[in-house]
């Protein structure tokens, strides 16, 4: 039996590649391709995989679903939530490659994406962009004693691979990380979503704070408020996904953050950008910039909650400086 008799393809909307930590979402002219191939594939009551390292997403009806690949690319492990039809007669999860050539599919848009996770936040955040790009985030390094922001960007930026066409997307703090990156090694485009620009894009508070060494006599436990507060600051629904992040977070680094956000004093507008604000966002309200886009009610958490109208303006961007 073939794929087609167990899972409703027509039905999917969207098709999401994942392998390590890198991932592109299939343009519409790909995913017709996709759907097609992926429905000739053979059920393999005997086969089994041993080393998941490449997932796909596919969404149908605004569900996930996932399939995962071995490193050779030679069988699917299908999820057994995705099975529509014939359920009695799928009794292994297993379907053999044959003649569909996962490799074929490449991201629409050859320009990498380097990702910059928020303060606080890590690279869990960039889950459900659907970007038409091959999206690689940057994880965050432990700073050197008393070291400036812009040496600290230039060291994570050591991992950006500078002989291929590549943009950079910084959110929330990781927008002053993305930015002071950009000023040194000119990418070819820069996003910047839930973030500032420059210091003027800052919060009086934040002003305030760095103007009087605040952040020197608060303890490090400050900087783990009270869920309620998380929630509020960042205007999200989404509590569960907010939670599982910032109860990872590294406060030693998120105190060294802060420091380096309340005193920043970035006056350079960068040539080649595209800043993306949540109307509603508490941290980063919107502020007069150059090629601005405002998404009606997203917060500060928008880069998930607001995903694909978040998706739908990178998009477009790189397409634009892509021709």
């Amino acid at each position: 039996m073939r794929f087609s008799d167990f899972v409703d393809v027509d039905k999917i909307k969207k098709v999401k590649i994942i392998k390590d930590s890198t991932s592109f979402t299939l343009s519409k002219e790909q995913l017709e391709k996709f759907k097609k191939d992926i429905s000739s594939l053979q059920h393999d009551s005997s086969a089994f995989i041993s080393d998941s390292s490449i997932r796909i997403r596919i969404t149908i009806e605004d569900k996930d679903y996932y399939i995962s690949s071995d490193k050779d690319i030679e069988y699917f492990d299908v999820s057994r939530e995705l099975i529509a039809k014939n359920k009695p007669n799928f009794n292994t999860s297993i379907f053999e490659m044959g003649n569909f050539d996962l490799k074929e599919y490449k991201p629409k848009n050859k320009l990498k994406l380097y990702a910059i996770s928020g303060l606080g936040v890590d690279s869990r955040v960039f889950k459900e962009l659907e970007l038409e790009c091959e999206l690689i985030p940057l994880e965050w390094i432990e700073p050197y004693e008393n070291e400036s922001l812009q040496s600290y960007s230039m060291r994570l930026a050591e991992s950006i691979n500078q002989s291929e066409e590549y943009g950079i997307l910084g959110v929330s703090f990781g927008g002053l990380v993305a930015t002071e990156i950009s000023k040194k090694l000119n990418p070819k485009l820069t996003v910047l979503v839930s973030t500032a620009e420059t210091k003027d894009g800052l919060t009086k508070l934040f002003k305030l704070i760095g103007k009087y060494d605040m952040n020197d006599y608060l303890s490090t436990n400050m900087y783990d408020p009270p869920k309620r507060l998380s929630y509020f600051m960042f205007g999200t629904d989404n509590k569960q996904e907010l939670d599982a992040i910032l109860d990872d977070t590294d406060l030693s680094f998120t105190k060294w953050a802060v420091d380096k956000l309340v005193n920043w004093e970035n006056e350079t507008k960068l040539e080649t950008v595209i800043h993306i604000c949540g109307t509603d966002d508490r941290i980063f309200p919107p502020t007069e910039s150059k090629n601005l886009h405002l998404i009606e009610d997203g917060g500060h958490f928008m880069i998930v909650d607001k995903a694909k109208e978040v998706s739908a303006i990178i998009n477009a961007f790189i397409d634009q400086k892509s021709q």
